[in-house]
């Protein structure tokens, strides 16, 4: 598989296991040297393909962690709402402690389409990270704590103000308060 994009299927005789679409796109945007540096699973009963399933290894593991827990690894329980926060904190510091937000969804029926827009405590939106995102059943999507420049939001208190709607006309708003914090 060449380092810049591929597909890589896991079979078991003639059943397809598993299979992940690579593209370096996926690793984390302030890394300024992506050789060397591994795609990490996030969790392992999400699937393979799922491009916001996967981040890249922290540098604090030497950007890989062959035969160990993943160093980006997060048990997500089943959520108890419809759209709740895996962790209040995000820590975008390439450290592999809550390098990003993940937002965890559980629908009760498909064909809802998620925005998902970043405020400030002033009321100012400072980024659009979920744009029209077809959403499955139910399943997980993360943020890394940059904004449309690949730029670090700084610390603070943010709202995350989710918006999604379906062909019905049906609209679900939620929002959810979080904060950035980490060195910089």
């Amino acid at each position: 598989m060449n380092n810049t994009e591929g597909i890589l299927s896991l079979y078991q005789s003639n059943s397809l296991l598993d299979s992940v679409s690579y593209h370096e796109d996926q690793h984390f945007n302030l890394l300024n040297d992506y050789n060397g540096v591994s795609l990490e699973r996030i969790n392992y009963e999400n699937n393979g393909y799922d491009p916001n399933n996967w981040h890249s290894a922290s540098s604090s593991e030497g950007y890989a962690t062959s035969g160990y827990q993943n160093s980006q690894y997060i048990q997500t329980p089943k959520t108890t709402h419809q759209f709740e926060l895996n962790s209040s904190i995000i820590s975008p510091d390439g450290d592999g402690f809550e390098d990003f937000l993940v937002l965890k969804y559980q629908m009760n029926n498909l064909g809802y389409i998620l925005n998902g827009y970043i405020y400030n405590l002033a009321g100012f939106q400072v980024h659009h990270p979920f744009n029209n995102v077809l959403l499955s059943s139910d399943g997980n999507l993360k943020w890394d704590g940059l904004d449309s420049n690949g730029i670090k939001l700084p610390i603070g208190n943010y709202i995350l103000l989710i918006e999604a709607f379906n062909e019905t006309g049906k609209i679900i708003k939620r929002k959810i308060a979080f904060g950035i914090t980490g060195i910089f």
